[in-house]
């Protein structure tokens, strides 16, 4: 099968290049990198967990989180109850935003579709602005077990101190972290049910401890952009 597929693919190379000489197979190789990465195919399944990357248009730091949040979590909340879509985890950067999400139904593609032109239309009306305000397709990855969930979304809730825009996680505004670290009251924030399982009078000492020794295994890069 892979034979079959060089052989199409320096096929393909010919008549794209129109070109007749042979090809050294380092050359179909990238070849075939970058014509899967151009059409990948996304891969989705009824009551997944995902995490969902998006990002600003070029990477541009775009986003005031401090007007930008209150309209976004609108948007997530409208979503969440037309989808059936559950967000069990979110940080919003001043440049893309990070999405833990529960799908009960395969679509979690027109979730984000939703989301993100909703959200684009609004703020760029909002900070009186034209154009494309999200960049590529949304990154998604289906999250499989307790650990891997825990894992990203203490890597989503430590985002804006590894940046070096606070000196504690608890300092952002903009996100899950304080919903379950200090039971701050959220609008769009699903608890995920471990935790749930766990004592009331325990479950956020626990979280802070798992997100404090993780601390100590990252490195700050500061390249936060103030807004």
């Amino acid at each position: 099968m892979l034979l079959q597929y060089v052989v199409k693919c320096m096929f393909i190379i010919k008549k794209e290049t129109t070109q007749c000489s042979l090809f050294s197979i380092s050359e179909v190789l990238i070849f075939i990198k970058e014509r899967t990465m151009a059409t990948r195919v996304r891969i989705t399944r009824i009551g997944a967990t995902y995490h969902v990357t998006v990002r600003c248009n070029n990477k541009e730091h775009l986003i005031n989180p401090e007007t930008f949040s209150p309209m976004y979590k609108r948007v997530l909340q409208l979503a969440k109850e037309k989808y059936d879509v559950e967000v069990h985890n979110y940080t919003i950067m001043t440049n893309h935003v990070h999405l833990v999400l529960m799908t009960n139904l395969d679509n979690i593609s027109r979730f984000m579709q939703y989301v993100n032109s909703q959200s684009a239309r609004r703020y760029n009306r909002m900070i009186g602005r034209s154009g494309h305000f999200w960049g590529e397709r949304f990154f998604s990855e289906i999250i499989e077990t307790d650990e891997h969930l825990f894992n990203t979304m203490v890597y989503i809730d430590l985002n804006m101190w590894r940046a070096g825009g606070v000196d504690d996680p608890k300092d952002w505004k903009y996100g899950s972290y304080n919903v379950y670290a200090y039971g701050k009251k959220d609008s769009v924030t699903d608890l995920i049910p471990f935790y749930l399982e766990i004592p009331a009078d325990k479950r956020q000492e626990w979280y802070r401890a798992i997100v404090a020794d993780r601390k100590h295994t990252i490195q700050r890069e500061h390249v936060y952009v103030k807004k």
